[in-house]
Protein backbone atom coordinates (compact mmCIF):
# COMPACT_ATOMS: atom_id res chain seq x y z
CA UNK A 1 0.00 0.00 0.00
CA UNK A 2 1.17 3.83 -0.65
CA UNK A 3 2.81 4.85 2.41
CA UNK A 4 2.29 8.10 4.27
CA UNK A 5 5.26 10.71 4.61
CA UNK A 6 7.56 11.25 7.67
CA UNK A 7 6.09 14.27 8.20
CA UNK A 8 2.74 16.11 6.50
CA UNK A 9 -0.24 17.92 7.29
CA UNK A 10 -3.59 16.34 7.82
CA UNK A 11 -6.00 16.17 5.37
CA UNK A 12 -9.50 17.84 6.05
CA UNK A 13 -10.95 15.07 6.38
CA UNK A 14 -8.50 13.30 8.84
CA UNK A 15 -8.22 16.43 10.80
CA UNK A 16 -12.27 16.29 11.16
CA UNK A 17 -12.29 12.94 12.80
CA UNK A 18 -9.60 14.09 14.93
CA UNK A 19 -11.22 17.48 16.39
CA UNK A 20 -15.05 16.20 16.28
CA UNK A 21 -13.91 14.04 19.58
CA UNK A 22 -13.96 17.19 21.66
CA UNK A 23 -17.24 15.47 22.62
CA UNK A 24 -16.99 11.80 23.35
CA UNK A 25 -20.03 10.59 22.28
CA UNK A 26 -18.32 11.73 18.90
CA UNK A 27 -16.03 8.65 19.17
CA UNK A 28 -14.64 7.82 16.30
CA UNK A 29 -12.84 4.48 16.94
CA UNK A 30 -12.45 1.36 14.61
CA UNK A 31 -11.95 -2.05 15.78
CA UNK A 32 -11.62 -5.30 14.48
CA UNK A 33 -11.75 -8.76 16.76
CA UNK A 34 -9.29 -11.84 15.03
CA UNK A 35 -9.73 -14.75 16.87
CA UNK A 36 -7.83 -18.05 16.54
CA UNK A 37 -8.43 -21.81 17.66
CA UNK A 38 -4.57 -21.60 18.97
CA UNK A 39 -1.97 -19.41 20.47
CA UNK A 40 0.14 -16.52 18.82
CA UNK A 41 3.76 -17.24 19.49
CA UNK A 42 4.54 -13.88 21.35
CA UNK A 43 8.29 -14.24 20.70
CA UNK A 44 7.19 -14.11 16.75
CA UNK A 45 4.53 -11.27 16.77
CA UNK A 46 6.26 -8.58 18.59
CA UNK A 47 9.21 -8.24 15.98
CA UNK A 48 6.19 -8.57 13.12
CA UNK A 49 4.16 -5.75 14.52
CA UNK A 50 6.91 -3.71 15.15
CA UNK A 51 8.43 -3.71 11.47
CA UNK A 52 4.80 -3.36 10.11
CA UNK A 53 5.05 -0.27 11.90
CA UNK A 54 8.26 0.73 10.81
CA UNK A 55 7.04 -0.52 6.93
CA UNK A 56 3.47 1.99 7.63
CA UNK A 57 4.86 5.63 9.02
CA UNK A 58 1.65 6.09 10.19
CA UNK A 59 1.72 4.23 12.98
CA UNK A 60 4.74 6.00 14.30
CA UNK A 61 3.37 9.04 13.91
CA UNK A 62 1.17 11.08 16.20
CA UNK A 63 -1.04 14.60 15.93
CA UNK A 64 0.93 17.67 16.69
CA UNK A 65 -1.30 20.99 16.38
CA UNK A 66 -0.16 24.06 14.48
CA UNK A 67 1.18 26.21 17.32
CA UNK A 68 0.03 29.10 15.47
CA UNK A 69 -3.68 27.44 16.07
CA UNK A 70 -4.83 28.63 12.58
CA UNK A 71 -3.12 25.63 10.47
CA UNK A 72 -4.25 21.94 10.03
CA UNK A 73 -2.64 19.44 12.58
CA UNK A 74 0.50 17.17 11.86
CA UNK A 75 1.26 13.87 11.30
CA UNK A 76 4.68 13.71 12.73
CA UNK A 77 6.94 10.66 13.91
CA UNK A 78 6.90 10.53 17.73
CA UNK A 79 10.25 10.37 18.32
CA UNK A 80 10.03 8.39 21.40
CA UNK A 81 7.95 5.63 19.66
CA UNK A 82 7.83 2.65 21.77
CA UNK A 83 5.90 -0.82 20.92
CA UNK A 84 5.15 -1.05 24.61
CA UNK A 85 2.62 1.34 24.30
CA UNK A 86 0.33 -0.50 22.00
CA UNK A 87 1.30 -4.12 22.16
CA UNK A 88 -0.23 -5.65 25.09
CA UNK A 89 -1.57 -9.02 26.49
CA UNK A 90 -4.76 -9.49 28.75
CA UNK A 91 -6.10 -12.77 30.33
CA UNK A 92 -9.74 -13.14 30.20
CA UNK A 93 -11.39 -14.24 33.97
CA UNK A 94 -14.63 -14.64 32.07
CA UNK A 95 -13.57 -16.72 28.56
CA UNK A 96 -17.23 -16.71 27.29
CA UNK A 97 -18.26 -14.89 24.12
CA UNK A 98 -20.15 -11.70 26.50
CA UNK A 99 -17.01 -12.07 28.46
CA UNK A 100 -15.37 -11.36 25.51
CA UNK A 101 -17.22 -8.93 24.05
CA UNK A 102 -17.34 -6.85 27.32
CA UNK A 103 -13.34 -6.43 27.32
CA UNK A 104 -13.76 -5.81 23.80
CA UNK A 105 -16.26 -3.06 24.85
CA UNK A 106 -14.10 -1.56 27.48
CA UNK A 107 -11.03 -1.40 25.55
CA UNK A 108 -12.47 0.35 22.59
CA UNK A 109 -13.99 3.03 24.82
CA UNK A 110 -10.51 3.64 26.55
CA UNK A 111 -9.52 6.73 24.88
CA UNK A 112 -6.27 6.84 23.03
CA UNK A 113 -3.23 8.67 24.65
CA UNK A 114 -3.08 11.32 22.16
CA UNK A 115 0.40 12.53 22.56
CA UNK A 116 1.00 8.96 20.96
CA UNK A 117 0.49 7.18 18.22
CA UNK A 118 -3.31 6.50 17.87
CA UNK A 119 -3.11 2.64 17.85
CA UNK A 120 -3.55 -0.17 20.16
CA UNK A 121 -3.19 -3.88 19.72
CA UNK A 122 -4.09 -6.60 22.18
CA UNK A 123 -4.21 -10.09 22.24
CA UNK A 124 -6.71 -11.77 24.54
CA UNK A 125 -6.67 -14.99 26.18
CA UNK A 126 -8.21 -17.47 28.12
CA UNK A 127 -11.21 -18.21 25.70
CA UNK A 128 -13.58 -21.14 27.06
CA UNK A 129 -12.87 -22.73 23.88
CA UNK A 130 -9.14 -22.75 24.49
CA UNK A 131 -8.11 -20.00 21.62
CA UNK A 132 -7.45 -16.29 21.54
CA UNK A 133 -8.03 -13.40 20.08
CA UNK A 134 -6.16 -10.11 18.54
CA UNK A 135 -7.78 -6.82 19.25
CA UNK A 136 -6.92 -3.91 16.61
CA UNK A 137 -7.94 -0.76 17.26
CA UNK A 138 -7.28 2.61 15.45
CA UNK A 139 -8.61 6.05 15.70
CA UNK A 140 -10.55 6.84 12.54
CA UNK A 141 -8.48 9.82 11.57
CA UNK A 142 -5.36 7.18 11.04
CA UNK A 143 -7.48 5.77 8.09
CA UNK A 144 -10.56 4.24 6.62
CA UNK A 145 -12.33 0.83 6.54
CA UNK A 146 -10.95 -0.31 3.28
CA UNK A 147 -7.45 1.36 4.72
CA UNK A 148 -7.42 -0.81 8.03
CA UNK A 149 -8.11 -4.01 5.81
CA UNK A 150 -4.99 -3.16 3.36
CA UNK A 151 -2.90 -2.34 6.82
CA UNK A 152 -4.13 -5.71 8.25
CA UNK A 153 -2.84 -7.37 4.97
CA UNK A 154 0.77 -6.08 6.07
CA UNK A 155 0.32 -8.03 9.10
CA UNK A 156 -1.07 -11.04 8.33
CA UNK A 157 0.58 -13.84 5.91
CA UNK A 158 -1.42 -15.91 3.33
CA UNK A 159 -0.34 -18.88 4.01
CA UNK A 160 0.56 -21.24 7.35
CA UNK A 161 4.64 -20.53 6.81
CA UNK A 162 5.38 -17.01 7.52
CA UNK A 163 7.19 -15.27 4.58
CA UNK A 164 10.83 -15.36 5.59
CA UNK A 165 11.63 -11.83 4.31
CA UNK A 166 8.64 -10.28 7.13
CA UNK A 167 11.61 -10.97 9.23
CA UNK A 168 14.00 -8.44 7.88
CA UNK A 169 13.18 -5.31 10.15
CA UNK A 170 13.24 -2.26 8.66
CA UNK A 171 14.92 1.52 10.20
CA UNK A 172 12.11 2.73 11.98
CA UNK A 173 11.11 6.19 9.97
CA UNK A 174 12.94 9.47 11.56
CA UNK A 175 11.23 13.12 10.81
CA UNK A 176 11.93 16.23 11.65
CA UNK A 177 9.63 19.29 10.98
CA UNK A 178 9.81 23.09 11.53
CA UNK A 179 6.68 25.22 13.05
CA UNK A 180 4.49 26.94 10.34
CA UNK A 181 4.65 30.92 10.92
CA UNK A 182 1.01 32.29 11.60
CA UNK A 183 1.24 33.92 7.97
CA UNK A 184 2.13 30.73 6.80
CA UNK A 185 -0.67 29.10 8.23
CA UNK A 186 -3.33 31.48 7.26
CA UNK A 187 -2.45 31.76 3.62
CA UNK A 188 -2.36 27.94 3.48
CA UNK A 189 -5.91 27.72 5.41
CA UNK A 190 -7.50 30.45 3.08
CA UNK A 191 -5.98 28.73 0.30
CA UNK A 192 -7.20 25.15 1.08
CA UNK A 193 -10.73 26.46 1.45
CA UNK A 194 -11.02 28.41 -2.24
CA UNK A 195 -9.36 25.48 -3.75
CA UNK A 196 -11.97 22.93 -2.71
CA UNK A 197 -15.00 25.32 -3.18
CA UNK A 198 -13.59 25.72 -6.82
CA UNK A 199 -12.73 22.50 -7.50
CA UNK A 200 -16.20 20.90 -6.14
CA UNK A 201 -18.61 23.68 -6.56
CA UNK A 202 -17.26 24.90 -10.17
CA UNK A 203 -19.07 27.92 -9.41
CA UNK A 204 -16.31 30.41 -10.57
CA UNK A 205 -17.63 29.51 -14.13
CA UNK A 206 -18.94 32.23 -15.86
CA UNK A 207 -21.97 31.54 -17.78
CA UNK A 208 -21.91 31.61 -21.24
CA UNK A 209 -25.91 31.79 -22.63
CA UNK A 210 -28.82 31.67 -20.82
CA UNK A 211 -29.36 27.93 -21.15
CA UNK A 212 -25.91 27.75 -19.37
CA UNK A 213 -26.80 30.23 -16.60
CA UNK A 214 -30.40 28.10 -16.43
CA UNK A 215 -28.13 24.45 -16.24
CA UNK A 216 -25.83 26.18 -13.18
CA UNK A 217 -28.83 27.19 -11.43
CA UNK A 218 -30.49 23.97 -11.54
CA UNK A 219 -27.48 22.34 -10.29
CA UNK A 220 -27.03 24.73 -7.12
CA UNK A 221 -30.60 24.11 -7.15
CA UNK A 222 -30.18 20.59 -6.71
CA UNK A 223 -26.88 20.21 -4.35
CA UNK A 224 -28.75 22.65 -1.74
CA UNK A 225 -31.54 20.54 -1.79
CA UNK A 226 -29.87 17.44 -1.80
CA UNK A 227 -27.64 18.73 1.15
CA UNK A 228 -30.82 19.57 2.91
CA UNK A 229 -32.13 15.96 2.72
CA UNK A 230 -28.56 14.85 3.45
CA UNK A 231 -28.31 16.84 6.44
CA UNK A 232 -31.68 18.37 8.02
CA UNK A 233 -32.66 17.78 11.81
CA UNK A 234 -35.09 15.04 12.55
CA UNK A 235 -37.02 14.06 15.43
CA UNK A 236 -37.31 9.98 16.45
CA UNK A 237 -37.80 8.64 13.62
CA UNK A 238 -39.14 5.20 13.00
CA UNK A 239 -39.28 4.68 16.58
CA UNK A 240 -34.98 4.90 17.22
CA UNK A 241 -34.60 7.27 20.06
CA UNK A 242 -32.58 10.77 19.39
CA UNK A 243 -30.84 10.16 22.60
CA UNK A 244 -27.30 10.10 22.74
CA UNK A 245 -23.98 9.13 24.78
CA UNK A 246 -20.68 8.57 25.46
CA UNK A 247 -21.36 4.56 26.50
CA UNK A 248 -21.14 1.50 24.28
CA UNK A 249 -22.42 -1.95 23.28
CA UNK A 250 -20.92 -4.79 20.95
CA UNK A 251 -22.97 -7.55 19.76
CA UNK A 252 -21.87 -9.86 17.15
CA UNK A 253 -22.70 -12.70 14.56
CA UNK A 254 -21.88 -14.22 10.95
CA UNK A 255 -23.61 -16.32 8.23
CA UNK A 256 -22.69 -17.24 4.67
CA UNK A 257 -21.72 -15.16 2.18
CA UNK A 258 -22.61 -16.44 -0.72
CA UNK A 259 -26.36 -17.07 0.71
CA UNK A 260 -26.28 -12.73 1.15
CA UNK A 261 -24.64 -12.32 -2.45
CA UNK A 262 -27.64 -14.39 -3.74
CA UNK A 263 -29.99 -12.74 -1.98
CA UNK A 264 -28.57 -9.25 -3.45
CA UNK A 265 -28.66 -10.45 -6.78
CA UNK A 266 -31.70 -11.77 -6.63
CA UNK A 267 -33.34 -8.30 -7.08
CA UNK A 268 -30.58 -7.29 -9.51
CA UNK A 269 -28.14 -5.77 -6.46
CA UNK A 270 -25.28 -6.70 -4.80
CA UNK A 271 -24.19 -7.75 -1.70
CA UNK A 272 -24.15 -4.50 -0.05
CA UNK A 273 -27.65 -4.16 -1.38
CA UNK A 274 -28.60 -7.39 0.70
CA UNK A 275 -26.65 -5.79 3.81
CA UNK A 276 -28.64 -2.45 3.71
CA UNK A 277 -32.34 -4.05 3.46
CA UNK A 278 -31.51 -6.11 6.28
CA UNK A 279 -30.26 -3.77 8.73
CA UNK A 280 -33.03 -1.69 7.86
CA UNK A 281 -35.17 -3.93 8.17
CA UNK A 282 -33.85 -5.48 11.67
CA UNK A 283 -33.55 -2.12 13.63
CA UNK A 284 -37.26 -1.33 12.45
CA UNK A 285 -38.59 -4.34 13.78
CA UNK A 286 -36.63 -4.08 16.73
CA UNK A 287 -38.89 -0.65 16.79
CA UNK A 288 -42.14 -1.82 15.41
CA UNK A 289 -43.82 -0.84 18.74
CA UNK A 290 -42.61 2.69 19.22
CA UNK A 291 -44.11 5.61 17.72
CA UNK A 292 -42.86 6.37 14.27
CA UNK A 293 -42.17 9.86 12.62
CA UNK A 294 -41.08 9.25 9.38
CA UNK A 295 -38.47 6.92 7.37
CA UNK A 296 -35.42 5.39 9.27
CA UNK A 297 -32.34 7.20 8.11
CA UNK A 298 -29.34 5.12 6.94
CA UNK A 299 -26.11 6.39 6.60
CA UNK A 300 -23.31 4.92 4.14
CA UNK A 301 -19.82 5.87 3.23
CA UNK A 302 -19.39 6.03 -0.23
CA UNK A 303 -15.35 5.17 -0.48
CA UNK A 304 -13.40 7.51 -3.01
CA UNK A 305 -10.27 5.80 -2.32
CA UNK A 306 -8.28 4.87 -5.63
CA UNK A 307 -5.78 2.08 -6.43
CA UNK A 308 -2.74 4.37 -5.18
CA UNK A 309 -4.27 5.71 -1.77
CA UNK A 310 -2.62 4.49 1.71
CA UNK A 311 -3.24 5.30 4.77
CA UNK A 312 -5.89 8.21 5.81
CA UNK A 313 -9.80 8.41 5.16
CA UNK A 314 -11.24 8.47 1.43
CA UNK A 315 -14.90 8.45 1.93
CA UNK A 316 -17.75 10.72 2.07
CA UNK A 317 -21.06 9.96 3.94
CA UNK A 318 -24.44 9.81 2.04
CA UNK A 319 -27.66 9.08 3.24
CA UNK A 320 -31.14 7.18 2.51
CA UNK A 321 -34.47 7.34 3.70
CA UNK A 322 -36.12 3.93 3.62
CA UNK A 323 -39.96 3.68 4.46
CA UNK A 324 -39.55 0.25 6.25
CA UNK A 325 -42.50 -1.07 8.73
CA UNK A 326 -43.50 -4.30 10.10
CA UNK A 327 -44.82 -5.47 6.94
CA UNK A 328 -42.60 -4.95 4.71
CA UNK A 329 -41.11 -7.75 2.14
CA UNK A 330 -37.64 -8.36 2.44
CA UNK A 331 -37.15 -8.12 -1.44
CA UNK A 332 -39.41 -5.17 -1.41
CA UNK A 333 -36.78 -3.36 1.08
CA UNK A 334 -34.11 -4.51 -1.08
CA UNK A 335 -35.71 -3.28 -4.19
CA UNK A 336 -35.80 0.00 -2.00
CA UNK A 337 -32.58 -0.02 -1.08
CA UNK A 338 -30.85 -0.71 -4.62
CA UNK A 339 -33.55 2.17 -6.20
CA UNK A 340 -32.02 4.76 -3.43
CA UNK A 341 -28.31 3.57 -3.52
CA UNK A 342 -28.59 4.13 -7.57
CA UNK A 343 -27.74 7.64 -7.18
CA UNK A 344 -25.63 7.75 -4.22
CA UNK A 345 -22.14 8.50 -5.82
CA UNK A 346 -24.04 11.05 -8.66
CA UNK A 347 -25.39 12.88 -5.24
CA UNK A 348 -24.92 16.59 -5.65
CA UNK A 349 -24.46 17.06 -2.01
CA UNK A 350 -20.88 14.95 -2.45
CA UNK A 351 -19.87 18.10 -3.70
CA UNK A 352 -20.34 20.32 -0.49
CA UNK A 353 -18.68 17.84 1.81
CA UNK A 354 -14.97 18.76 1.03
CA UNK A 355 -15.96 22.58 1.10
CA UNK A 356 -17.92 22.03 4.69
CA UNK A 357 -14.76 20.04 6.08
CA UNK A 358 -12.43 22.86 5.17
CA UNK A 359 -14.86 25.86 6.24
CA UNK A 360 -14.79 23.72 9.55
CA UNK A 361 -11.51 22.99 10.63
CA UNK A 362 -10.34 26.73 11.21
CA UNK A 363 -13.15 26.55 14.04
CA UNK A 364 -12.71 25.97 17.63
CA UNK A 365 -12.61 22.23 18.25
CA UNK A 366 -15.66 22.64 20.59
CA UNK A 367 -17.91 24.44 17.90
CA UNK A 368 -16.74 21.85 15.33
CA UNK A 369 -17.67 18.60 17.37
CA UNK A 370 -20.95 20.26 18.21
CA UNK A 371 -21.78 21.22 14.77
CA UNK A 372 -21.22 17.24 13.97
CA UNK A 373 -23.06 16.46 16.43
CA UNK A 374 -25.79 17.85 14.66
CA UNK A 375 -25.75 16.52 11.91
CA UNK A 376 -24.88 13.21 13.11
CA UNK A 377 -28.48 13.17 14.98
CA UNK A 378 -29.96 13.54 11.22
CA UNK A 379 -28.99 9.58 11.20
CA UNK A 380 -30.40 6.32 13.33
CA UNK A 381 -28.16 4.17 12.16
CA UNK A 382 -25.17 3.37 10.18
CA UNK A 383 -24.13 0.94 7.78
CA UNK A 384 -20.63 0.48 6.81
CA UNK A 385 -19.61 -2.77 4.15
CA UNK A 386 -15.56 -3.24 4.41
CA UNK A 387 -14.54 -4.78 0.97
CA UNK A 388 -13.84 -8.67 1.65
CA UNK A 389 -10.80 -10.78 2.17
CA UNK A 390 -11.29 -13.68 -0.07
CA UNK A 391 -8.47 -15.94 1.49
CA UNK A 392 -7.78 -17.24 4.66
CA UNK A 393 -5.42 -15.17 6.95
CA UNK A 394 -2.67 -16.04 9.35
CA UNK A 395 -1.15 -14.71 11.56
CA UNK A 396 2.81 -16.47 12.68
CA UNK A 397 1.53 -19.74 11.70
CA UNK A 398 -1.99 -19.95 13.45
CA UNK A 399 -5.21 -19.41 10.99
CA UNK A 400 -7.39 -16.34 11.47
CA UNK A 401 -11.15 -18.09 12.34
CA UNK A 402 -12.79 -15.26 12.83
CA UNK A 403 -12.47 -11.20 11.49
CA UNK A 404 -15.53 -9.58 13.15
CA UNK A 405 -15.56 -5.54 12.78
CA UNK A 406 -16.59 -2.64 14.51
CA UNK A 407 -17.31 0.56 13.78
CA UNK A 408 -17.56 3.69 15.37
CA UNK A 409 -21.00 5.24 16.40
CA UNK A 410 -19.76 9.13 15.60
CA UNK A 411 -23.42 10.20 16.90
CA UNK A 412 -25.50 7.69 15.51
CA UNK A 413 -27.55 5.01 17.19
CA UNK A 414 -26.39 2.14 15.95
CA UNK A 415 -23.45 1.03 13.29
CA UNK A 416 -23.80 -2.65 11.88
CA UNK A 417 -20.40 -3.03 9.91
CA UNK A 418 -20.09 -6.20 7.82
CA UNK A 419 -16.69 -7.40 7.13
CA UNK A 420 -16.29 -10.24 4.19
CA UNK A 421 -13.52 -13.08 5.78
CA UNK A 422 -13.43 -16.25 2.95
CA UNK A 423 -17.33 -17.42 2.68
CA UNK A 424 -18.32 -15.86 6.20
CA UNK A 425 -19.90 -12.66 6.69
CA UNK A 426 -19.14 -11.66 10.12
CA UNK A 427 -21.10 -8.96 11.13
CA UNK A 428 -20.57 -6.80 13.80
CA UNK A 429 -22.90 -4.11 15.92
CA UNK A 430 -22.37 -1.06 18.25
CA UNK A 431 -25.17 0.68 19.55
CA UNK A 432 -25.49 3.89 21.90
CA UNK A 433 -27.33 2.34 25.19
CA UNK A 434 -29.11 5.90 25.61
CA UNK A 435 -30.81 4.82 22.46
CA UNK A 436 -30.95 1.23 22.34
CA UNK A 437 -32.06 -0.23 25.90
CA UNK A 438 -32.35 -3.90 24.59
CA UNK A 439 -28.99 -4.19 22.40
CA UNK A 440 -29.91 -8.05 22.38
CA UNK A 441 -32.99 -7.50 21.51
CA UNK A 442 -31.73 -5.81 18.53
CA UNK A 443 -29.06 -8.07 17.70
CA UNK A 444 -31.74 -11.41 17.79
CA UNK A 445 -34.22 -8.77 15.56
CA UNK A 446 -30.98 -8.45 12.91
CA UNK A 447 -29.83 -11.99 12.73
CA UNK A 448 -33.59 -12.75 12.04
CA UNK A 449 -33.84 -10.10 9.55
CA UNK A 450 -30.89 -11.18 7.68
CA UNK A 451 -32.41 -14.64 7.68
CA UNK A 452 -35.26 -13.47 5.89
CA UNK A 453 -33.82 -11.78 3.73
CA UNK A 454 -31.43 -14.76 2.52
CA UNK A 455 -34.66 -16.84 2.52
CA UNK A 456 -36.56 -14.25 0.40
CA UNK A 457 -40.08 -12.79 0.27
Amino acid sequence: MSNARPDERMSDIDSLVWAVEHEPRNRTTIAALARFDGHVDPGQLRPRIERVSRLIHRLHQRVVHDPSGIGAPRWSVHPEFRLAHHLRWMQLSDGSDPGLGRVVRDLIVQPFDRARPLWEFTVITGLNDGGSALLLKAHHAVSDGVGGVEMMLELFDLDEVSDGARADLPPAPTAASEPDTVVGSLQDELGRVLHATRARLGAVATPRSPDDLTRQARRLGETLGSAYCMFRPKPAAAGVSSERSDGLDLRFFSLDLDDLRDAGHRVGGTVNTAFVAAVALGVSDHHADSPSTGPLRVSIPISTRSADDGVGNHWTPTRVDLDVGADSEPDDVAREVLRHSAGLRDDPARSLVPVLTAGLLPLPDATTAALFSAAASAHDVAASNVPRSPVLLYLCGEPVRELIPFGPLSGAAVNVTLMSYGRTAHIGISSDPAAIADPGGLAHCLQQSFTALVKGS
